[in-house]
Order: C-alpha cells, then structure tokens, then sequence
C-alpha cells in the first residue's frame, strides 16, 4: 500500500509538471504569434517568386514551421519515449506538440488520481487506475487517430493515382499532376501531394518530396509509387501506364479486402459481445446490489482480484482480437 504522504508528493509532482510544460507551451506559443504578426508586415507571403506563373512560397522558420520549442527539445533530450510520442503526433497530424501533449497527460493523471482517492478508492487502486486511464487512454486515441489516417491514405490514393494518369496521358508533366491532386483530392492525400508540390517549387525532388511527406504514414502503394517516379527519371519509360496498373491493383485489392471485412464481420460481433458480457453483469449488478460488488473496489483482496480480472479480460480481448483479424 502507497502511504497518503507519498501519494500527495507524486500528486503535487505531477500537477507541477504538467502546470510547467503548460506555461513554457503557451509562452513559446505566444512568442511565435508575436514574431508572425511582426514579421507579416515585411514577408506577408514569405520568401515569395513565381516560376511558370505559379507563386512560390517558402515558410520562413521564425513564423512557426518545424522549429521545436524549448520544451519539446529539453523531454527528447532527457525522456527516453519522447522521440517515439513525438513521431506519433506528427504522424497523427493532431495540432498539438509534444510539450503540451505530456502536459496534458500528466494532468489527466492528475486529476483522475485526485478523484479516485476523493471517491474512497485505496491507494494503491487508485494509482493503478489513474495512470491507466491518464496514461493508457490518450496512447490508445493517438493509436486510433493514426490508423484512421493511415485507412483514409490508403482509401483515396487510388482516386489521386487515377487523377495523375488521366493527367500524364493528356500531356501535363508530372509535378503538375501532383499539384492537381493537391487542389482536387482531399486530405489526407491532398494534403501530403500539395506540400509536397511545394517543396518541389523550392527546387526539391519530386520522389524526395513525396517521400519526406509521406514516409510516417508507412504506405507499401506510395512506396511503389515513389520508386516508379524515380526509375522513370532516371530510367525513362511510360508512367501513365505503370500507374495505371498500380491504380488497378489497388482497386482490387481494396475490393477483396471489403469482401473480407463482410465474412468476418459475425465473428468480430460475437468477439465484442463476449468481450463485453464481464463489463455489462457488473455494471448490472453494481446498480442492483452495490454492497455486493463494492468489497472488490474497498478491500485489499478485492483490489487484487479486481487487477487481476481487469488483465485477464485484456488478454482475452486481445487473442479475439487476433483471431478475428484478417490480413489482405
């Protein structure tokens, strides 16, 4: 059992923590806005040119960009599991930068330590459950937001393929085409092709473009369709028909990977059910007779059992998960 001192040392610790990432957060990003609102004046359009009566704009790093904040730099120097968090978010496109996304973690843990122990839980349980809520939930949001990202990517590529082919063939270059997927598709494809578009404005690859957008996003169709580009650079060839091909495979393959989803849809159902039925009987029976069930939320013996129903139906949960997911 944790003492209760201890467990307002690590409760004011982490308030502390989360309250000092937070300001250093906001200061640096008012900081920013300052610099921007100053400087708007004399690079309004950064450093702006025009090359085939297209505007070139390239981001100064003063007025935001990828300049990491003091705060950022000083948890990827000393918090071993910055570096991955970081590359998550970036990957996940929330908005937010590493600072403020440990800041609110750790007042997320807070804040649900400090309601547990209010609610009468042991101490013990109570760290237990905070840093499984605080900790695990916003991991398991970020997992979520990547792969729906990942989903959406893999969903619309083949629209952008089939636009770049239609393109090739009516004689548009391609990095023109790639600017048309920009304007036409939207994110998170259009999103990826147009940044990509302008960096090939400021005189950068278009296959290094590509790349460097999309890389995070771990794609094997955007992978060929990158290597395609730069063999036919290199190698010459015919592009439109080589996508062409790419789009066609893609489509089928997402065709075959709907039909997939639809058989083992009953399996993934009866999985959530039975996964379920542990979480609805208590449910149940705390609104029922809640002085049965409380002794598992009250007592030592009860704390333990409870950890260990709570791992046991995690792994269960996992191997259903396992067994009813399909890989095409």
């Amino acid at each position: 059992m944790i003492g209760a001192l201890p467990m307002a040392l690590l409760l004011i610790g982490l308030l502390a923590a989360a309250g000092t990432l937070a300001v250093i957060a906001l200061r640096e990003g008012a900081g920013r806005a300052r610099i921007h609102l100053r400087a708007h004046g004399v690079t309004a359009s950064g450093i702006a040119g025009r090359r085939g009566g297209v505007l070139l704009r390239e981001p100064d790093p003063l007025l935001g960009g990828s300049v990491r904040s003091a705060a950022d730099r000083w948890l990827l120097e000393h918090l071993g599991l910055a570096a991955g968090l970081d590359a998550r978010l970036r990957e996940a496109e929330l908005g937010m930068r590493l600072a403020p996304f440990v800041a609110l973690v750790l007042g997320g843990v807070a804040v649900l330590l400090l309601g547990f122990m209010l609610a009468g839980a042991g101490s013990a349980m109570a760290a237990l459950l905070a840093l499984a809520g605080g900790g695990m939930l916003p991991w398991l949001l970020l997992r979520t937001r990547i792969a729906r990202r990942r989903k959406a990517f893999e969903r619309l590529l083949p629209e952008a393929i089939g636009l770049m082919v239609r393109g090739l063939r009516a004689g548009v270059p391609v990095s023109e085409t790639v600017a048309e997927v920009g304007a036409e598709v939207i994110d998170p494809v259009g999103g990826a092709f147009r940044r990509a578009h302008e960096q090939v404005l400021l005189g950068q690859p278009l296959e290094t473009a590509l790349l460097a957008e999309t890389a995070a996003l771990q794609s094997p169709s955007m992978a060929f369709l990158i290597v395609t580009i730069s063999v036919q650079r290199e190698t010459g060839g015919n592009l439109a028909e080589t996508l062409d091909k790419l789009d066609d495979i893609m489509r089928r393959r997402d065709q075959m990977q709907l039909k997939v989803k639809a058989m083992s849809s009953e399996a993934k159902a009866s999985a959530l059910i039975i996964g379920s039925l542990p979480i609805i009987m208590a449910a149940i029976m705390a609104f029922v007779a809640p002085d049965y069930i409380l002794p598992l939320f009250t007592t030592t013996a009860g704390q333990v059992l409870l950890g260990g129903a709570l791992l046991s139906l995690g792994i269960g949960g996992w191997l259903m998960a396992q067994l009813v997911a399909f890989d095409v």
